[in-house]
């Protein structure tokens, strides 16, 4: 049984699932995979918009583009000569040259979302509000700029070990879903939208905490959106109790 809790973040009711119940799962044990292990508690919307943070211990040294499969880890074009200029503009800055350079030496922390089949379909019919406004409610406000997050397109960027470990965390998120008529999230591309940070092991701990909040806070964005966009209630809303909870504690107050 995953064990959940329902907190409020200003005055609204989130989700919050336990990582250690999905970690320690009988059928599928996170504490077996080696390179990537959930990092944070598994954060749900009233609309089903599900995140985490998932940690990568062994990364690769960061590629020019994690979003274009032409141009995946190749070392010259435009974008590496804006990634160069992007570098020097950081030179001297020990913290933000470690997010650029060496990065196999630190840490990959992971910011996954994941979005219900009605609410990726939501967002879709309208194609100036699309990804941007998915983007948008991901990152506005969540993390700070100085970690320097770059998007990705995990059909391009993650391989076996990746996947098989958000498949692992989408089987213990799924009964949590049949409240909005959802059996299980899809792999679709559209619906998946994960970002990557890298860091210095010396920072470890306050880099996943601001991670873990800035999950909590993109949430309550989406949840905010829908709200207001969707007029004709076209989308299910999934009925979290308040009774009880208690008002979520920024790490930063």
């Amino acid at each position: 049984m995953v064990e959940d809790k329902i907190i409020l973040y200003e005055g609204s009711p989130l989700e919050r699932i336990t990582a250690s119940e999905i970690v320690l799962a009988k059928d599928k044990p996170l504490m077996k995979q080696k390179k990537l292990y959930l990092a944070s508690d598994v954060i749900v919307g009233e609309y089903g918009v599900t995140g985490f943070v998932i940690v990568d211990n062994k990364p690769e040294n960061r590629w020019t583009s994690y979003t274009d499969g032409e141009w995946t880890g190749v070392s010259f074009d435009a974008k590496y000569h804006a990634f160069e200029l992007m570098i020097y503009e950081i030179k001297g800055n020990p913290i933000r040259e470690s997010h650029f350079i060496n990065t196999s030496e630190g840490f990959k922390m992971i910011r996954y979302f994941i979005l219900p089949n009605n609410v990726k379909d939501f967002f879709r019919k309208d194609k100036f509000l699309g990804y941007p406004m998915i983007d948008k409610c991901c990152r506005e406000d969540t993390l700070p700029e100085e970690f320097d997050e770059t998007e990705v397109n995990p059909v391009y960027a993650f391989n076996g070990e990746e996947i098989e470990t958000v498949d692992m965390i989408i089987t213990g998120i799924s009964p949590k879903l049949e409240q909005i008529g959802e059996l299980r999230f899809s792999w679709e591309d559209f619906g998946h939208h994960p970002y990557f940070s890298f860091h210095p092991w010396q920072v470890y701990k306050p880099v996943v905490e601001v991670g873990e909040e800035s999950i909590v806070k993109a949430i309550k964005n989406f949840d905010n959106f829908l709200s207001r966009f969707d007029q004709k209630r076209i989308l299910q809303k999934r009925t979290l109790e308040i009774k009880g909870s208690q008002e979520y504690k920024s790490i930063l107050s």
